[in-house]
């Protein structure tokens, strides 16, 4: 039986500042382990300024619980709009289990988070408790991002604000996190984000930006850009180097294939002018495992290889052109959860 729970509480929201810019900056490099000015490890941990985003502060004395049953439910904090989330919490669980946090793409919803990664059941076999939120951006206006060209994009997810004391979604991420501890006792050091499409753009943004919260992350079908080609969209919002490298049907493919192709846009791999594009990265690079079909023909593949490149050795890949049922495309492999647990492999985020 699904569950309705509402709970709102009104909170004094942490206003960006006056300085903050009307572009995220950064002059830090992203390179994996390289040095950050971004801080981390406190409440809301340091960052690049951002532009106007929404303040992302809360109160943590007076959070909200969470719902205690699997199914839809509301966590309202002040300053923020969008509160529809999705939990899914197994009455058989280990007393302190680890925390996911999916977030869908563009134009979803929290609902369809959990019916694409098939949540209900991969909790229960894997052993987590799950929130799925709501993205904060409802169309309005708003920079060009990785995935969006410039006021592009109903329902996604804020990666153009880089502070997470300024990005409303980061700022909810905080306050769930918080709440699954008080409300499940969930693990906060094994807290792990997953998305699909723009929502694995933002799972990945999320815990480059928060690596003092957030372990590790798993993005399907999302990846991420270089400063030699900073966008994966043209103006219009069309996808841009979409591949057709094949494989047989079920077989893994490597990212050194993908680069091998002559299709690849080899001026966008990593370079000594080209690095990862912000948030830059400080000494804890969070562990990923990064799940794309060669054959989507609506993410590029290219982002997902990038983006491993990018990181190197903390990264995991599962690259596919089509399953053996014939399942390819912009959509989440059956088995990329039960791939992601066995690559997070229990770590935390002092690892």
């Amino acid at each position: 039986m699904r569950t309705i729970a509402y709970i709102a509480l009104c909170l004094a929201p942490l206003a960006c500042s006056s300085a903050c810019s009307s572009q995220a900056t950064s002059a830090a490099t992203t390179d994996a382990g390289a040095p950050s000015a971004r801080g981390g490890g406190g409440p809301g941990g340091g960052g690049p300024g951002g532009d106007p985003g929404g303040g992302s502060g809360f109160d943590a004395g007076v959070l909200p619980s969470l719902p205690t049953a699997t199914g839809a439910g509301r966590f309202a904090i002040g300053g923020r709009a969008e509160d529809a989330i999705e939990v899914v919490v197994p009455e058989r669980r280990a007393p302190n289990p680890p925390l996911l946090i999916v977030f869908h793409g563009t134009g979803g919803e929290p609902a369809n988070a959990v019916a694409d990664f098939d949540l209900v059941a991969k909790a229960q076999a894997l052993g987590f408790v799950a929130i799925a939120p709501r993205a904060g951006y409802r169309g309005a206006a708003h920079p060009p991002d990785v995935d969006h060209p410039a006021d592009w994009g109903d329902s996604s997810w804020n990666m153009w604000t880089a502070s997470p004391d300024a990005n409303d979604d980061l700022g909810y991420v905080r306050a769930l996190i918080e709440a699954a501890r008080r409300s499940w006792g969930a693990d906060v050091t094994r807290v792990y984000t997953a998305g699909f499409s723009n929502g694995a753009y933002f799972s990945y943004f999320a815990a480059a930006s928060m690596p003092e919260r957030i372990a590790g992350f798993a993005a399907m079908s999302g990846g991420w850009t270089t400063d030699a080609c900073p966008t994966r969209t043209d103006a219009d919002g069309s996808s841009q180097y979409l591949m057709t490298t094949g494989a047989p049907p079920g077989q893994d493919m490597t990212c050194a294939t993908i680069f091998a192709d002559p299709q690849f846009p080899s001026q966008c791999r990593k370079g000594a002018t080209s690095k990862l594009r912000p948030p830059a990265l400080g000494a804890r690079v969070p562990f990923g495992y990064v799940g794309h079909y060669s054959l989507d023909d609506t993410v590029s593949v290219v982002w997902s290889c990038l983006l491993a490149e990018g990181l190197g050795a903390r990264v995991q890949t599962k690259i596919r052109a089509k399953e053996a049922d014939g399942t390819t495309g912009h959509a989440v492999m059956p088995d990329f959860l039960d791939g992601a647990f066995k690559s997070f492999g229990g770590r935390t985020n002092t690892q």
